[in-house]
């Protein structure tokens, strides 16, 4: 448990000003929340952290002034890890994106929220190795194009919700393809190319009712590899 990790506590409570409490709940739910640090959580901070929990499940990295290295280092480490927030973390690429696509297939939830040099290459990756992604937030991401949120459309099947608001390339193609998402809540806010009908298309998406919720892990098998994608079609 990461509470009997003398390097970990260390880090959290004298270099970070955690409480015991704060340990505690954390370390019980394998969640680290580092977003009300800012600037104080460096790259080096985050690949000890990585180093010695390799349990952790789920962090919020929002505001931190990392790069790729501590995605990269985070993703080799803990490759358990489901969710990821990541907003406003304007260092970061594709590459750091792309190491979690790579290694950590229990991925359900990321969010990119203005993490500006995010392009297709980084969401397509995404959908070919985390087929249990539900939740992704890629708000005002630029260069996102309707080619990334296709192949999301085909390779998350439990896809639950997407926030595509103020990215400027998304049009309809990308919304006719969401529509084939049974589980799925579309957001698009301002600033697309996305016309009336796209519009329309998404209350019709947003309104209809939704299937009973998929089985927690459905697409793994019962080891660690992801099922193949093609059991859902």
């Amino acid at each position: 448990m990461a509470t009997r990790n003398p390097i970990l506590l260390r880090i959290l409570t004298e270099d970070l000003g955690m409480s015991e409490n704060e340990v505690r709940d954390s370390a019980e739910s394998n969640t680290l929340i580092l977003s009300s640090y800012g600037e104080n959580i460096t790259d080096d901070i985050v690949i000890v952290i990585s180093e010695n929990w390799p349990e952790l499940a789920k962090i919020n990295l929002g505001g931190c002034r990392i790069t790729d290295t501590a995605l990269i280092a985070l993703a080799t480490n803990c490759a358990g890890l489901t969710k990821f927030n990541l907003n406003y973390c304007s260092n970061i690429t594709n590459a750091g994106v792309i190491a979690i696509a790579e290694n950590c297939a229990r991925l359900e939830a990321i969010s990119l929220y203005e993490c500006y040099s995010i392009t297709d290459a980084a969401i397509i990756a995404l959908a070919e190795g985390c087929a249990g992604l539900t939740t992704i937030d890629l708000e005002s991401c630029d260069h996102i194009t309707d080619a990334a949120v296709i192949a999301l459309a085909e390779g998350c099947a439990g896809l639950t919700t997407i926030d595509l608001s103020n990215c400027r390339n998304i049009t309809d193609a990308a919304i006719i393809a969401l529509a084939n998402c049974d589980y799925l809540l579309v957001w698009v806010h301002e600033d697309t190319k996305v016309t009336a009908t796209g519009r329309a298309l998404i209350k019709e998406i947003n309104s209809r009712p939704k299937p009973p919720p998929l089985e927690k892990g459905w697409w793994m098998d019962d080891g660690r590899e992801p099922r193949c994608k093609g059991m859902m079609n």
